[in-house]
Parts: C-alpha cells; sequence; structure tokens
C-alpha cells in the first residue's frame, strides 16, 4: 500500500503525517518515543476503506521541534489533532491512540466529543485514573519512577534514549533496521530529545509522588461520552491492569478488549491482532 507522506502548517509548527486510502476518515496518534511509523501497519490494514492518517507529533519523527516546554502544553497538542483533522476535511473522525497519542486521544475526546465518532485506546491510561495511581498505588508509583529520569536527570543522548526504551526489544527482533534508522534520525536532530521529554514536562499531571515534573493535574473528572474501545495489552511493565479499574464510571459506552501475552509493545507483538479488534469494533459500532 503506498502511502502519501505531506506537512500541515498549525501555527508556524509544521506536521509530517502519513496518509492513504478514501473513506471515513481515521487519525492515528503515536507514543514516545515513537513516530507515525509505530502505526503503517494499521494504515495499510484500513486504507482500502478509510481515510487513514498518522502524523508525527510535534518534536517528533520528521515534524518541527518547536522550543520550550509550553510548546508541548495539551491544549497545543489537542489543537494539533483537529488540525490535523481539519486538513484532512474530517469533521468527524475515528481517533485512535496508544501510549502519550492515547492520552491526547482521551482529552481530545473529552474536549471535542462533536468531532470525535469513536475513540480507540491502546495500552493509555485514562487521565483521571493515572493520577489517582500515581496518588494511591505504590506499584504503579514505582513502575512510573522513569518519569524522575526523563524529566529532572541529564537529557540522554539519541543512543542512550535507544538502549533504555527499545534496546530489549530491538533484542527481540520487533524492530527492523529501518526503523532503527528512521528513528534514530529523527532523534539526531537538533533540541528533538529535549523536545520529546518536554511532552513530560507539559504533561498535565502531577508527577511529584514519583519525583518527576508536569503541569499540575487536569481539574476534575475526566468524562468520556463517546463510544470508545480500550485495547490493553496485560503483559505492560509500565501502564498496569490495574488502571483498568473503574474505567466504567468514567467512560460510559465502553469495550476493553484485554490481550494476554502483549506488552507495551503490543503494536509490534500482535499488530494483526490490534487491527482485528479495531476492524471488528468499527463494523459492530456501524450497524
Amino acid at each position: 500500500m503506498i502511502q502519501e507522506q505531506q506537512h500541515i502548517d498549525v501555527s508556524g509548527v509544521r506536521l509530517h503525517l502519513r496518509r492513504a486510502g478514501s473513506g471515513d476518515p481515521m487519525l492515528f496518534l503515536h507514543g514516545f518515543p515513537e513516530s507515525s511509523l509505530s502505526w503503517v501497519r494499521q494504515l495499510e490494514a484500513f486504507a482500502p476503506r478509510h481515510h487513514v492518517a498518522a502524523p508525527d507529533g510535534r518534536g517528533f519523527g520528521r515534524s518541527d521541534v518547536p522550543s520550550g516546554v509550553d510548546a508541548y502544553a495539551v491544549d497545543r497538542l489537542v489543537g494539533d489533532v483537529l488540525a490535523v483533522a481539519d486538513a484532512l476535511g474530517a469533521e468527524r473522525f475515528t481517533l485512535v491512540g496508544h501510549d502519550w497519542g492515547g492520552l491526547v486521544g482521551w482529552i481530545t475526546a473529552a474536549r471535542h466529543a462533536a468531532r470525535v465518532e469513536r475513540l480507540v485506546i491502546v495500552n493509555a491510561p485514562h487521565p483521571t485514573l493515572f493520577q489517582d495511581a500515581l496518588d494511591h498505588d505504590p506499584e504503579q508509583r514505582g513502575v512510573s519512577a522513569y518519569i524522575a529520569r526523563l524529566t529532572t536527570g541529564p537529557v540522554p543522548t539519541p543512543e542512550q534514549l535507544w538502549a533504555a526504551t527499545f534496546g530489549a526489544d530491538e533484542a527481540r527482533g520487533l524492530i527492523d533496521a529501518a526503523e532503527r534508522a528512521a528513528l534514530l534520525a529523527a532523534w539526531r536532530r537538533p533540541g528533538a530529545v529535549e523536545a520529546m521529554l518536554n511532552w513530560y514536562r507539559a504533561a498535565p499531571f502531577d508527577f511529584a509522588p514519583v519525583g518527576g515534573r508536569g503541569a499540575g493535574r487536569l481539574p476534575g473528572p475526566l468524562r468520556i461520552e463517546v463510544p470508545t474501545l480500550v485495547i490493553w495489552g496485560e503483559d505492560d511493565p509500565i501502564l498496569l491492569p490495574g488502571l483498568l479499574d473503574g474505567l466504567e464510571t468514567l467512560v460510559p459506552d465502553l469495550t476493553v478488549a484485554r490481550v494476554a501475552g502483549a506488552s507495551h509493545a503490543i503494536l509490534r507483538e500482535q499488530p494483526e491482532r490490534v487491527s482485528r479488534l479495531i476492524a471488528d469494533y468499527l463494523e459492530q459500532r456501524s450497524r
């Protein structure tokens, strides 16, 4: 499947995106420290029936690298999602997010329910439940301690970041040489690693319990009023399954698919399963 690549301008920031196909629009948001490459298999799977697009988040991939923490505030990240949708001519769209892309997806759906037709989340905690876990769950606080290293320690080199984030996946054969080269080339751009870390520094969370830095917690419980599918790799070592407890009280129209034997790297471990779960859900909701 040939995927068109282009840039769009969002308030002076050029965002790179991959797009393909035609039909009902779907937007795919990647996680940290990924790029739109993490969704290539899903773009290929859904392009025959959908207009699909996956942007590189600001600071990531081949998108611009604006300076300063404020450039990565959640309002700007949500604005980027809507700007991509506008560029595609999509008044309403299915929004799919993994990891940090999922967190942006949760907030986008909460604030702009009229634009988001369906929400699909892959191993990304609901912001209200994540903050609660940071405040009260010692086990989740323990595995979230990496946030302090990212936001308060020295900025890692691209090679150090690779070893810490993708070294194990590479050893398991989940990342090929082409993707490794593309990610490292993106991280070696001036200011790129700092920019990616700024997503955490500007995050709408209070990371104090784990020693990290954030912009402060979101006000009140975040309710999601759009149909939502959550796909969760149960062996995720940094986002524990307990983050799903109580989710139904915040997301009335909720479907949860727990995937045994999958971790935070579920998009690489079981890409066909992820695509099938999304496709089945979309088919069910369209009846």
